[in-house]
């Protein structure tokens, strides 16, 4: 029982203890800024929010979002499409010589499959 405080400390440690600061610090901003505001109303000087002009919403936000959405979607796609044996990559400390026996193996291994496939 004892050993499954650590985990538990270490999510809320790690995830918890952040997220109560953010919660934290973004009360306190926006509790200074609205008494920055009220002192500033009390004394009667006019906020620069009202002699700003209005915003226009950026409309190509969601054309990026969706964009990007896409090319994950397809990343995704295309990386379940390949097996372990497609990617050809050199391990750690792995010699050529190791490498290329390791390919020639991948190979004989898809041969023998084709082969059962078509005897079926």
């Amino acid at each position: 029982m004892n050993e499954l405080w650590i985990p538990i400390l270490g999510v809320i440690c790690a995830v918890g203890m952040p997220v109560l600061l953010g919660i934290i610090a973004s009360y306190m901003t926006i509790k200074s800024k609205h008494e920055e505001k009220m002192a500033m109303i009390e004394k009667g000087i006019v906020l620069e929010e009202a002699m700003r002009p209005e915003r226009r919403p950026n409309r190509y936000n969601t054309l990026r979002n969706g964009i990007f959405m896409i090319g994950l979607s397809l990343g995704e796609i295309i990386g379940l499409d390949f097996t372990p044996e497609d990617i050809h990559i050199m391990r750690l400390n792995e010699t050529e010589e190791e490498f290329d026996a390791r390919i020639e193996e991948y190979v004989e291994v898809e041969e023998h499959e084709d082969g059962l496939l078509n005897a079926i």
